[in-house]
């Protein structure tokens, strides 16, 4: 992937940008929002090693909690954080609770091998907790440098083997 590019595609993953740094709330409200069929990812990315924002279509995935089984070996736990936002002509903005339309949670997660490697996933929600079926995956290396992954499986593997993705 090009670090300079926008948008294009890792294997059959299309993404919408190689951002290295974590996205703001409204920036990853305004991904999902605006998706466009071609942006979008109905199967998990297989991403290692990665700087990259996809979109995926929670709804053609078997389980929605498969957006966490991404190849890339054990994370730790998230950090969860919520902002409520409200939709104006042309994007989203941070507001107090009893203003919003909108509500998205992000959960950061920080690779439990590559300390600078991260994953952020937005889940974008109206005031009503209906979720869009669409979701904001973001990969990135805290200093912007791709660097291999050398992880061990997590919880769920079927293998014990340590790996690594190049």
């Amino acid at each position: 992937v090009d670090a300079g590019s926008t948008s294009g595609y890792f294997h059959q993953w299309p993404y919408v940008s190689t951002k290295h740094n974590n996205l703001d709330c409204c920036e990853a409200a305004s991904y999902i929002t605006d998706a466009k069929h071609n942006q979008l990812c109905f199967s998990v990315p297989k991403v290692p090693g990665l700087n990259a924002v996809f979109l995926i279509d929670t709804n053609r995935l078997p389980n929605g909690a498969d957006s966490l089984s991404d190849d890339c070996g054990k994370f730790n736990r998230p950090q969860s954080l919520k902002y409520y936002l409200v939709k104006g002509q042309d994007s989203f903005n941070v507001t107090d609770e009893s203003l919003a339309t909108h509500y998205v949670k992000r959960r950061y997660y920080k690779h439990a091998s590559v300390d600078t490697f991260r994953r952020t996933i937005w889940i974008l929600y109206d005031i009503s907790n209906e979720q869009n079926p669409y979701i904001v995956q973001h990969y990135f290396f805290k200093d912007g440098i791709p660097a291999p992954i050398i992880g061990q499986p997590h919880g769920n593997s079927k293998q014990d083997s340590t790996f690594i993705h190049r």
